[in-house]
């Protein structure tokens, strides 16, 4: 029979050779100066997504360029969920017959939010962050122009909220009628100036729903910042409540030298007239 230290060694030994197995898998919390328990590490899980799409005519603008309004739309199909908070970033144009990979990557923890981006033959053209809608504040009460908007069935959800989509393309109606109208953007495009969007940044009260038998109201603001670039704020308003927005949109956009052009893609003064 070994002596009794002998036992406590090999006990000892034990110990620590379960302990080298199971650190790389188990956090070790100690209650006190004998006992241990072991608990599963909670390991922060990074989920991604990918997906490509070929450019037809449905997703691009008059131009053959990808519809600033319809990146969120393959941000969803990417992520197959509605996005209610984005800021999107337009680094370079998409154009008609493109084959657009999509990545997108889980930002938190709890997978709410996420990073996408967008790229062509890998170069990166697109780029945002999508997240649960931040707080709306009605910030005008003077000094905007106001646009009607009738709702349509195939603009909302099948919960009856709107989409991302459909109210970025009810911001870009508010920006063509501030500048003049649909004649204007050509009249620009004429006098070798193009309108394009270089950032933006969007929220939709979610589970807001629209009353199809009531009319909207978009609410606009434009101010120069500088010659090359203006800025834009859009706040959806339902009739039956002028006084809290169901979502708002704060647009950057810059004069470039419109398609044909010498100055074609360069950055360049917004005309008097446009702003």
């Amino acid at each position: 029979m070994l002596p009794p230290y002998v036992y406590c060694i090999r006990f000892v030994i034990l110990i620590n050779l379960g302990n080298a197995f199971l650190t790389p898998f188990c956090n070790v919390r100690t209650f006190g100066p004998r006992v241990r328990t072991f608990v599963p590490c909670q390991r922060r899980l990074t989920l991604e997504a990918h997906a490509s799409f070929r450019t037809y005519l449905e997703l691009s603008d008059a131009m053959g360029i990808v519809y600033n309004a319809n990146w969120p739309l393959l941000y969803e199909r990417t992520l197959s969920k509605r996005i209610t908070g984005l800021d999107n970033k337009f680094i370079s144009p998409a154009l008609l017959g493109d084959d657009i990979e999509i990545i997108t990557t889980a930002a938190s923890e709890s997978n709410d939010s996420y990073n996408c981006e967008a790229r062509v033959n890998g170069e990166l053209v697109n780029s945002a962050e999508v997240f649960p809608c931040r707080p709306i504040t009605s910030s005008m009460v003077a000094d905007f122009d106001e646009l009607e908007i009738q709702p349509y069935h195939d603009e909302l959800t099948s919960e009856g909220t709107l989409t991302a989509v459909s109210f970025l393309r009810y911001c870009e109606r508010a920006r063509t009628e501030k500048i003049g109208g649909p004649l204007s953007i050509q009249r620009g495009i004429d006098e070798g100036v193009a309108i394009v969007v270089a950032k933006l940044s969007m929220d939709i009260s979610p589970g807001q729903r629209i009353d199809m038998s009531s009319k909207l109201t978009i609410r606009s603001r434009a101010k120069l910042r500088r010659r090359k670039m203006a800025s834009f704020r859009h706040e959806l308003y339902a009739m039956s409540t002028p006084d809290v927005a169901i979502a708002s949109c704060d647009c950057t956009c810059l004069a470039m030298g419109a398609l044909g052009r010498e100055n074609e893609g360069v950055a360049c003064d917004f005309l008097e007239w446009m702003i």
